[in-house]
């Protein structure tokens, strides 16, 4: 019983799992749509050459333009957001970090690159920014493979649900008796019809009396 309750529970499980993993991979992503981060933004403008770095970020710009060139088309792929606190010499300090990824094309590079912009913000005013490279394949691990383990897990609880239906329902019981057969022969009725009527003995009595009455009767005839 504990293997049958444990054998259905673990498709449901996994699917619950694996749909809260690729929720945490992609609703940082739909967030950072709906709601982008305005400081990453006004950074990927200033390597665009389209808005004017902020003076901490000036050397940070130059460089990475001085290397790359300037930045021609960036798209996002891909959001992260966290969150830490810690005590430290008995105050509290905060900090989060903003992290998004794009597919980035530069003057002086013929093949797109995975631009990483990376964004910490202790205690709410302190903002440090960095910038680099990352690998596209990292990147392709970490989008897709959420979705291959999440369709797995659902073929699996469908699979698992159909199997259980299918032993719920009785299976249909086959009858091979004689009248299931009678029934598809109409001629095998009718001839053990006729064989019961053949072993029936004939009376010959008047059909107009009782049984004891014929009976009787019939004795009267034979002493006559």
């Amino acid at each position: 019983m504990f293997w049958r309750v444990s054998r259905r529970a673990a498709p449901v499980l996994f699917l619950v799992l694996s749909a809260l993993w690729t929720s945490g991979v992609y609703f940082p992503f739909f967030y950072s749509l709906s709601i982008p981060n305005h400081e990453i933004q006004n950074l990927v403008g200033a390597l665009e050459g389209h808005q004017s770095a902020r003076q901490e970020l000036s050397s940070l710009v130059q460089n990475t333009v001085d290397s790359f060139g300037h930045l021609k088309r960036a798209i996002r792929v891909a959001a992260y957001y966290g969150a830490s606190a810690e005590y430290k010499m008995n105050q509290s300090h905060t900090s989060k970090k903003t992290e998004y990824a794009y597919l980035a094309w530069f003057e002086k590079r013929s093949r797109p690159t995975v631009l990483v912009v990376n964004l910490s913000e202790i205690d709410g005013s302190v903002l440090r920014f960095n910038i680099h490279e990352s690998e596209p394949l990292a990147l392709a691990q970490t989008l897709i493979l959420p979705l291959i383990v999440l369709s797995f897990a659902f073929y699996w609880f469908r699979r698992n649900r159909a199997s259980g239906h299918k032993e719920s329902i009785p299976e249909p019981v086959h009858s091979t008796t004689r009248a299931s057969a009678d029934q598809r022969n109409p001629n095998v009725r009718l001839r053990d019809a006729n064989q019961a009527l053949e072993g029936i003995p004939e009376l010959e009595c008047c059909p107009f009396h009782s049984d004891t009455q014929v009976s009787e009767g019939c004795n009267r005839n034979d002493v006559s």
